[in-house]
């Protein structure tokens, strides 16, 4: 009021301009306190090469974990105002745990050794190759199994994957020693032409599509072109 020269209220009319000042404290209250929080601290990753991982692949061995760090700040404060925080201790409370990746070296070769193992998860022959029906069974069929997992018998790679009149979905694979294997009637199917398999690798399951009556794997085997009994090599 007084740096507009009124007296009181009463002196304001519609239209007046007010000279507004800004309040100033004539007294500086000033404080310093101690102020201790929690902080994190953030762990490293560091990777390891391992021969038992496909190369391209990673794996965690060991999960990362943020550790604590307690923190004692001196803050000086004006009029309620912090004019200063200075960092004056920190004292570790809890380590941070290193996170260790394993990063695969191990070359998938796709030569196979010669030596079949099962291509499915338990079952029975339900039918050996030879006359049926009036016609050749150029394979073996498996049943009965409660897991219908099919599974590659030896390293190799896959030249084959698609539908074939008669046989189904059915899988193709070389195994780049001369011999050949094929799984036929499946449900579906988890790898594609090119792929680079390995010994008990999944690569479908065990169905009944084609020229099929019932659930079952169809299973032959070729050696330089020239169709084997897979008995030999089971």
């Amino acid at each position: 009021m007084d740096s507009n020269d009124l007296s009181n209220e009463e002196d304001i009319t519609h239209g007046d301009k007010l000279h507004l000042l800004k309040e100033q404290s004539f007294v500086t209250i000033a404080e310093t306190i101690e102020l201790v929080e929690d902080e994190e601290l953030t762990y490293e990753t560091k990777t390891k090469k391992s021969n038992s991982l496909e190369e391209g692949t990673k794996k965690v061995e060991q999960q990362g974990k943020v550790g604590t760090k307690s923190v004692t700040y001196q803050i000086n404060r004006e009029n309620g105002k912090v004019v200063n925080k200075e960092l004056i201790k920190e004292e570790v409370t809890n380590e941070p745990i290193t996170e260790v990746v394993l990063v695969g070296t191990k070359e998938v070769s796709s030569k196979g050794s010669g030596s079949f193992g099962w291509p499915a998860v338990g079952g029975t022959i339900t039918s050996k190759q030879g006359e049926r029906w009036g016609s050749f069974h150029k394979g073996i069929d498996i049943a009965g199994v409660s897991n219908k997992t099919i599974r590659t018998v030896d390293n190799g790679t896959v030249t084959a994957a698609g539908t074939r009149s008669g046989y189904g979905n059915q899988i193709t694979i070389s195994h780049n020693n001369g011999l050949t294997t094929t799984y036929s009637h499946l449900a579906s199917m988890s790898v594609s032409t090119g792929d680079t398999v390995q010994k008990g690798d999944k690569i479908g399951v065990m169905g009944t599509t084609g020229n099929s009556t019932g659930i079952h794997l169809h299973f032959e085997v070729y050696k330089n072109g020239k169709l084997q009994n897979p008995m030999k090599y089971l």
